[in-house]
């Protein structure tokens, strides 16, 4: 990848790092407001942030029809993201199901409705784990829980552990930051 190329794709995941490390600062700083929709709305920058620069490193299929670039020259440009970046597929970014629960939600709620027997359905709740329990719950009543002492998102069995990926992203900024500094001493 050309040093051009490499330099737009580099801003933009630096972008969405500091966007999402942005908001679990605002997070942490707002839990015990009250503010419910703020809470959960820095959540819902957090896991997009998150997904989107997985995005860069584990793009899945292109749309060569629509964008004219192929499936290989995808493949290539999230490898050398990735091996730029020191990358790999253990990365906390690398998993993007919870944020992919909260994108179809009306699908897991419609998936909820139809196999929950007790019809309980805890959702967007803001406490640790444990603070609620209900005789009977099946794991399709958990559909957002973000516990205020880990900063763990959940949503039915998936977890989603906010500092660990803020330390992923803050260790990738600092990657740029050496590469950025390495290509300008050469001008």
């Amino acid at each position: 990848m050309d040093w051009f190329l490499e330099k737009v794709f580099l801003t933009e995941i630096e972008d969405q790092c500091n966007m999402a490390i942005t908001a679990f600062n605002y997070l942490k700083n707002n839990i015990f407001t009250g503010n419910a929709y703020l809470t959960w709305g820095l959540v819902v920058i957090i896991l997009t942030s998150s997904a989107n620069i997985s995005k860069f490193f584990w793009p899945g299929s292109s749309r060569p029809k629509k964008s004219g670039v192929t499936q290989e020259e995808v493949d290539d440009r999230a490898s050398d993201l990735k091996n730029r970046l020191d990358i790999d597929d253990e990365s906390p970014l690398h998993n993007r199901d919870l944020r992919d629960d909260f994108e179809h939600y009306d699908e897991r709620l419609q998936v909820w409705a139809k196999n929950s027997e007790n019809h309980i359905l805890i959702r967007r709740f803001i406490g640790p784990k444990g603070s609620i329990g209900f005789n009977n719950m099946d794991q399709n009543a958990n559909m957002g829980r973000l516990d205020p002492t880990t900063f763990t998102v959940t949503f039915w069995n998936d977890a989603f552990e906010i500092p660990i990926i803020i330390q992923e992203m803050k260790n990738i900024l600092k990657t740029i930051e050496n590469i950025t500094n390495e290509k300008s001493s050469f001008f």
